[in-house]
């Protein structure tokens, strides 16, 4: 939700209602793509905030059922730093859902008008936003739009809003031609290659928000968005001013594959180590990483620390030119433009090229989660057998297979080119935007398009096979029972086996489980291959082959090692392959020896490291019988 930066609570107009489901409503917050926000109390006198849909919208049945889901999702977000969902009525003649209000300033408006932030100021951001990630990541949400009008720097900490809800349009199709959710300088490179989003998606936006933050200034700058879109794409974010405690992991966020990206429950062990590092304050043990940054956000979060006497702020100076050198702290900052808010989408005004900053757009919904401290989010219950040997692992441990941090990438004052190949998916991004334009012009200017001499190109048939389970459900693989997630599906392969995947992966990626699934395999069955000690065990005895085609150039393996996950402990291995045009892959295999069961990830990002132990943590094997060696 969104409310507009600056303006506050407005009075309702004439139009408005005053009333929405048990709210009095007591003002207006702003307007947003999918809906207008107002303030209102309940009972009680408790402020909240409501979003109710706009009634286009709310006249179309997918984009209703895609938002009903949606809510229903958000319910059961469990994050210190989010803002969940207190109340909705999905089949109101206009939907709606309301959320806690709580007062402070978006971090957009935080740095406009106190600057750059230091300290643990910057380390508590940098935490609650990762929490928030770790939490939505948890239940299968994707924000899709991380950005600094979308945080609110509250008296309890940052808290994140518009959990995912923008998805509905996307989803849905509601958006018009060549639009995307999401503004283009907090946008990742693969959003603009056409992929969907995923979990890496929002860490690369973390890191562009944290750099952001420590410095004051947009890391790809203003513009028009093909020309944002350009720099993102051929560019390395300028991390030079984020402390040396963060920038390894800012830097490593930021990469250009998404592959390459820590899942959320590894960012926030990072940051969360490295604030103790510059506390002098040992790790606690007995703490997992979400009740660690829980834990130090309450004891260090002063939104006040670096506001003037008085509290009045100074007007920010002219925009500065990207690619200018970054100001340094106590010489002031360059002032910033930011994209629009409420729910994202590309619009005319989003990004002006003309050196001047945009004007005042909308800031984010200042509300909060309503939950106190959590000591961690449930995984996936034990199964129902005896638990094996060896103790249970931390649930947000990083393993001794996780990729350490690269050393931070500088452009110092001058842009660093990457490969041709980047450049020329950037054209096709101006040439996106370029060809929406060209099909406004042709039909007069009202989106209905009137001639379409080109016939659209023929998309994948995704129609699933009997026995798919869209989650959220149980599937039931010969007695072996495991849930799946909301926004995946499983389906049954071949053999004794299933292959679960997230539904926002493109359907040939999800069609073929090697290129972008979790199998599922149970029982005997000659055509799988355990390996775990050779470089093409990943594969299970088929054929090697990389996502979009051709053998991998070289493959390496942990060898077998040991993870418990839930209350058994699986033998395990990781595999490091390397694809051609630099496409990175980094595959897992759980096997459980003696019951034969085997859970294994080809082409799927490790982003979504957290659902995957999630659903194999939680399996039920009691009505499943081991077969016989």
């Amino acid at each position: 939700m969104a409310a507009e930066a600056g303006a506050g609570i407005r009075p309702l107009g004439d139009a408005d209602p005053r009333s929405v489901g048990p709210y009095r409503l007591t003002g207006r917050l702003g307007s947003g793509g999918m809906g207008t926000v107002f303030a209102g109390v309940d009972h009680f006198d408790r402020r909240v905030a409501i979003k109710i849909v706009h009634a286009q919208f709310a006249d179309d049945r997918e984009f209703r059922a895609r938002f009903t889901r949606e809510v229903a999702l958000l319910r059961r977000v469990q994050g210190t730093c989010t803002t969940p969902v207190l109340d909705a009525d999905v089949d109101a003649v206009q939907p709606w859902f309301a959320c806690e209000y709580v007062p402070g300033p978006t971090l957009a408006e935080r740095v406009e008008r106190q600057g750059p932030m230091r300290g643990d100021e910057l380390f508590a951001l940098a935490a609650g936003l990762a929490e928030a990630l770790v939490a939505l990541h948890a239940v299968g949400i994707v924000h899709r739009d991380l950005k600094p009008q979308n945080v609110v720097c509250s008296p309890a900490g940052p808290r994140v809003l518009d959990l995912g809800i923008a998805r509905s349009m996307e989803d849905s199709g509601l958006t018009r031609t060549g639009m995307m959710i999401g503004s283009p300088a907090w946008m990742s490179p693969e959003r603009f290659r056409g992929q969907n989003s995923t979990p890496a998606a929002d860490v690369y936006a973390w890191a562009m928000m944290v750099a952001y933050a420590a410095t004051g200034v947009i890391p790809f700058g203003t513009g028009a968005p093909e020309v944002v879109a350009m720099r993102v794409l051929q560019e390395h974010a300028d991390t030079s001013g984020v402390p040396q405690a963060l920038r390894g992991i800012v830097d490593w966020s930021a990469d250009k594959d998404p592959l390459r990206r820590p899942a959320a429950p590894d960012l926030l062990a990072n940051v969360t180590h490295a604030w103790r590092g510059t506390l002098g304050a040992a790790q606690t043990g007995e703490l997992d990483p979400v009740s660690d940054a829980t834990s130090l956000i309450h004891l260090h979060w002063n939104p006040q620390a670096g506001a003037p006497a008085g509290g009045q702020y100074a007007p920010p100076p002219p925009q500065a030119a990207y690619g200018a050198p970054m100001a340094q702290p106590g010489t002031g900052y360059p002032a910033q433009g930011h994209g629009v808010a409420g729910d994202g989408m590309f619009a005319d005004n989003l990004f002006r090229d003309d050196g001047r900053a945009p004007a005042p757009q909308a800031a984010g919904m200042q509300a909060a989660d309503g939950y106190g401290g959590t000591a961690g989010y449930p995984m996936g219950g034990p199964s129902a057998e005896a638990p094996a040997e060896g103790g249970a692992s931390a649930p947000y441990q990083l393993s001794d297979l996780a990729e350490a941090p690269p050393a931070g990438r500088r452009r110092g004052g001058s842009r660093r080119k990457l490969p041709l190949k980047p450049l020329i998916a950037a054209a096709a991004v101006v040439a996106v935007v370029a060809t929406a334009a060209v099909l406004m012009a042709n039909s007069g200017g009202d989106g209905k398009k009137k001639k379409d001499p080109v016939a659209p190109a023929a998309k994948p048939s995704d129609t699933p096979p009997p026995g798919t389970v869209t989650g959220p459900g149980t599937f039931n693989l010969q007695g072996v029972k495991f849930q799946v997630p909301a926004g995946w599906d499983a389906r049954p392969m071949s053999g004794a086996s299933a292959c679960v995947a997230p539904l926002e992966l493109p359907v040939a990626t999800r069609t073929d489980c090697l290129k972008g699934g979790l199998r599922v395999w149970v029982g005997n069955d000659a055509s799988r291959v355990i390996a775990l000690d050779k470089p093409a065990g990943w594969t299970l005895g088929a054929a090697e082959q990389c996502p979009a085609g051709g053998t991998p150039m070289y493959v390496t393996t942990s060898g077998k090692k040991f993870e418990q996950l839930g209350s058994l402990r699986y033998e395990y291995a990781q595999y490091q392959v390397s694809c051609p045009d630099d496409v990175q892959l980094q595959p897992q295999v759980w096997w459980l020896p003696t019951s034969k069961i085997s859970f294994s990830t080809g082409g799927l990002p490790k982003s979504y490291d957290q659902v995957v132990k999630a659903l194999i943590a939680g399996m039920d094997r009691a009505g499943y019988k081991s077969p016989k060696s």
